[in-house]
């Protein structure tokens, strides 16, 4: 009987979607850039009648169901572009339409814009999703001149900060492993360059960034905290142009045009580091026994685009980033020491779009990914008896990915959209860290095994759009994951509501729970380039988050169109994280050279799990255009973990752990050539482990016998006593950075002279703590004092760039 109801419960409801088709019409286009003729994907095509809307895909196609009537309005909307309103008649809505947009001075997320105020929109993206615009990046003040993607996020609330000038991303409670970030599809296990001072992506080949917190669609999957997916250009197939630029730590180019007009494309970039040359010249100017050191960082960028026909697209693209460190010493004592530390991401994807029809589309692609550290430090110490004693350590993570992923979309009438898809990824895990000592030998040694896994993903998300107020967002991820005899299978509902009401007001709220089965080990929790990545096994569980969301938006404004506009949103999040992995107290994970091949494979005695909770409160005021633009974004949040074999299983705070978050931007267009630009930044200081005493303690030596004349308590050693893991607050961080662009144009050509300063007012933000005994005029210990270490003091840089 329930089955019969079911069955007529869908045929009406398939019946009722063919009676709509009978009175609607699909209207179908293109979104280009204006003067390139770039296809923009992402952006958002809104019926200004209807309040129903889509977005384009990777080739600027959009195609949306309307009810048949005389004319209606578009209202098409892209982060970085005006704002523009398109009438459509009868006979126009006959045939594709081609809209172009300009270049404009908008913020982070697209606002759409219909005729009148009552049918404005105060927000089309999804609650705790962010479009970055890629013209502010030009804009905003950057350490050394390097623009740099990651670091504009970290102005964003519910996105703490790392560590001094670090690129380090920390959201809503979660570490970096747990973001994941995508380059054109791929995967980027490390998006870090000069150990995480700058980011591995070259802003002048992005075409959009976008940042989810929560809410996350039902196709990403394997990370708790985010999803930073990134998309290059589409080169130029009209003409052939590029631009640059020459900084104080490195330089870039980029070129692209067609390579058959129309319908081929191609674009390659390049940037390249000469750190290494400075510090080479210092070395050999004020040490005279070291020998040069060699540091520097490289990354290439390569895409191929093709229209092989109205309805297929095909895309190559390819990514390569390399930094490698080397340094050599020797002193008086014939003590020779060499290191080397090298790391780097590879990624190669094939995709292929086509459109079935003008209501169905399917996304495949084909994609690989690499990444590989290594480091090898050798120290040789020649002894008076002239015998050699070598030490060598061995340190090495990587991990190789091949993906196959496909994503299939159907619109179903105005108000119904259907994606389904799947994703599968052959991870191969090769971990390792060894540690050697031999006398008068060649030192040689081999790694762990590869670890070889299976993770894929099949999902199915529905939007159904309820009148001209109500959007819902449903959704089921399905996530497997195999490796040797350990299988999970674990669902994860997706579910997200928008309301809008009054006049400008938007309510939303969301739900989604999310699994990840790779984990990255590291000792100090800030993301660096020598933290191991390693997959979940028979000992390790996958970690398990869930996370409630909700807030509210307005923009206010006199009209539609003002520039005077400011949006206002206050969104708040409670969020839980289970089976979190770290090392156990005390451990490493360096092994002896001579460790057997079973405890190699055994790296799961040194980790332990715990869980975690995470709670917010995130503000966010911009204005996204006019002459003064910008945004202030506060964060209010609390992050606790719990580990049964950490701190004595107490609850503590990790380490990035900020209680209030507070980044200032404006941006002053004073001129067409000259734009003033500055930054602010405030956060709690961080939760650092740090002695609390220092004291000298006598070794007890119980096996001596009280007649052998020897003492019971022989050498001494100097001993740190600590309390409660980060029980510890660092000072407060707090930053001012200026900025000021003059630029020329003649014809097509443009240039651009940036002055910049970091850290205006020299703040000695603190870097790392250290507790160290002084002594007094005789020498001898009289107190023992914590330092604070600070890295950037008030640095002036400046840059030129220019395009041609």
């Amino acid at each position: 009987m329930r089955q019969r109801i079911a069955g007529i419960i869908l045929l009406c409801y398939f019946l009722s979607l063919s009676l709509f088709a009978q009175t609607s019409r699909i209207v179908t286009g293109h979104v280009l850039e204006k003067g390139t003729g770039f296809p923009l994907s992402g952006a958002s095509v809104v019926v200004a009648q209807t309040g129903l809307g889509t977005r384009t895909d990777a080739t600027g196609f959009f195609s949306i169901k309307v009810s048949r009537s005389d004319s209606i309005t578009l209202a098409i909307s892209h982060v970085g572009y005006m704002n523009t309103v398109v009438p459509l008649t009868d006979h126009s809505m006959a045939e594709p339409v081609t809209i172009v947009l300009s270049s404009g001075r908008t913020l982070s997320e697209v606002t759409v814009r219909p005729t009148t105020a009552d049918t404005r929109l105060s927000e089309n993206l999804s609650l705790s999703q962010m479009s970055i615009s890629l013209d502010q990046l030009k804009k905003v003040p950057a350490l050394l001149g390097e623009k740099d993607v990651l670091k504009i996020i970290q102005l964003l609330p519910g996105v703490q900060k790392g560590t001094e000038g670090g690129t380090g991303v920390y959201v809503r409670g979660g570490g970096p492993d747990q973001n994941l970030i995508l380059l054109d599809d791929a995967t980027i296990y490390n998006p870090n360059h000069l150990f995480g001072f700058f980011s591995a992506f070259n802003g002048d080949v992005l075409q959009s960034v976008e940042l989810t917190k929560g809410g996350f669609p039902a196709q990403y999957g394997g990370r708790l905290s985010s999803v930073i997916d990134m998309k290059s250009k589409v080169g130029d197939m009209h003409r052939l142009h590029g631009g640059g630029s020459l900084g104080l730590i490195a330089s870039r180019f980029m070129l692209e045009g067609p390579l058959l007009k129309r319908r081929v494309s191609f674009l390659i970039a390049g940037r390249r580091s000469y750190y290494g040359l400075l510090t080479q010249w210092l070395t050999q100017r004020d040490q005279a026994d070291q020998l040069p050191n060699r540091t520097w960082f490289h990354d290439f960028n390569a895409k191929v685009d093709a229209d092989l026909s109205p309805r297929d697209h095909l895309t190559f693209s390819g990514y390569t980033g390399y930094d490698m460190f080397r340094g050599q010493r020797t002193d008086a004592s014939r003590t020779f020491l060499q290191s080397g530390l090298d790391w780097g991401n590879t990624t190669a994807s094939l995709r292929w779009q086509h459109r079935f029809s003008n209501r169905m589309s399917s996304n495949s692609a084909l994609i690989y990914s690499r990444y590989q550290l290594k480091v090898n430090t050798q120290e040789a110490n020649v002894t008076s008896d002239s015998t050699t004693q070598l030490y060598q350590l061995k340190y090495q993570s990587g991990i190789r990915d091949l993906t196959f992923k496909y994503d299939w979309q159907l619109q179903l009438g105005s108000k119904h959209q259907i994606r389904t898809g799947l994703r599968s990824t052959y991870h191969q895990f090769t971990p390792s860290a060894i540690v050697e000592t031999t006398l008068n030998a060649p030192v040689t040694s081999d790694s762990n095994e590869p670890i070889d896994v299976l993770e894929s993903g099949l999902y199915a998300e529905h939007d159904w759009f309820l009148g001209q107020r109500l959007h819902l967002n449903s959704g089921l991820r399905l996530s497997h994951y195999l490796h040797k005899a350990v299988q999970f299978i674990r669902p994860e509902p997706r579910f997200s509501v928008d309301y809008r009401f009054l006049t400008g007001y938007s309510a939303k709220g969301s739900f989604t729970m999310m699994n990840q089965y790779v984990h990255m080990l590291s000792n100090t929790g800030t993301g660096l380039s020598t933290d191991l990545w390693v997959p979940t096994t028979d000992r390790v569980k996958p970690e398990q988050a869930w996370q409630i969301a909700a807030g509210m938006s307005k923009t206010f404004g006199r009209s539609a169109t003002s520039s005077r506009n400011v949006t206002v949103s206050v969104e708040g999040y409670y969020k839980t994280m289970n089976h979190l992995i770290s090392y156990r107290e005390g451990s490493s994970f360096l092994l002896p050279g001579n460790a057997t091949k079973s405890q190699k494979a055994r790296w799961e005695d040194n980790v332990t799990a715990g869980r975690g909770w995470s709670s917010g409160l995130e503000l966010l005021l911009q204005k996204k255009e006019g002459s003064f633009s910008g945004w202030i974004g506060y964060t209010l949040s609390l992050t606790r973990w719990q580990f049964p074999q950490l701190n004595s299983g107490r609850p503590f705070f990790p380490r990035y752990d900020r209680r209030h978050d507070v980044a200032l931007v404006g941006i002053y267009e004073i001129s067409n050539r000259v734009r003033l630009s500055g930054t602010w930044v405030y956060g709690t200081g961080q939760a650092l482990t740090i002695p609390l005493a220092r004291y000298t303690l006598h070794i007890n030596n119980p096996e001596r016998s009280l007649n052998s004349g020897q003492p019971l308590f022989g050498d001494s050693q100097p001993t740190k006593e600590y309390s409660g893991k980060n029980k510890f607050r660092a000072e407060p961080y707090h930053r001012l950075d200026v900025s000021l662009q003059i630029g020329s144009r003649k014809n097509d050509q443009r240039s651009t002279w940036e002055f910049t300063v970091y850290n205006a007012y020299n703040r000695r933000n603190p870097f790392f703590y250290s507790m160290e005994g002084k002594v007094d005029a005789q020498n001898k210990p009289s107190r023992t004092v914590l330092y604070r270490y600070s890295l950037f003091p008030v640095i002036p840089t400046i840059n030129y760039s220019f395009k041609f």
